[in-house]
């Protein structure tokens, strides 16, 4: 004797099997294939957490010519003690900087939390950033600081 079905079942039944489409089971079974999980490391762009009082280069560079499958770059602020700053993180084809590119640029106002802020870039928000040819490297810039104002600086991706 066969269990009754369900009115889902029914309608299923008569709108599939009268076309000759009934596939013997009226409800789907999901499956998912997932690939391998990436472990990503975290490395310095700056030398540490660098305490800066005037715009130019931050201290530290990153060699990217190794590191093909870069995923997010972080930038940590704290202390933005008056004023603003804009800081960009950038690539150099040459690791020199003489070509140096803009990657992300960041804004910071006086008055953060006290812990202070972090920011971040996916690969997909800075898809021109140069890796994995010989020289590539990035770098960490203060482009602009108010008179008078510090802050502690350190920047980082994921790779």
């Amino acid at each position: 004797m066969y269990a009754p079905f369900t009115a889902g079942q029914n309608l299923y039944f008569a709108l599939f099997q009268t076309v000759g489409k009934f596939a013997g089971t009226p409800f789907c079974r999901a499956s998912a294939t997932f690939g391998a999980e990436t472990t990503m490391t975290r490395y310095p762009i700056t030398t540490g957490t660098q305490t800066v009082t005037a715009s130019g280069p931050v201290t530290g560079t990153l060699s990217t010519a190794a590191l093909t499958n870069l995923s997010t770059i972080y930038l940590d602020v704290t202390g933005l003690s008056t004023g603003t700053c804009r800081i960009s993180i950038e690539d150099s084809a040459t690791g020199t900087f003489g070509d140096a590119l803009p990657v992300k640029v960041w804004h910071f106002t006086a008055g953060e939390p006290a812990d202070g802020i972090t920011v971040s870039a996916m690969r997909d928000e800075i898809p021109n950033i140069r890796a994995g040819a010989t020289g590539n490297a990035l770098r960490v810039n203060v482009l602009s600081l108010s008179a008078g104002a510090t802050l502690n600086i350190s920047g980082n991706v994921d790779a």
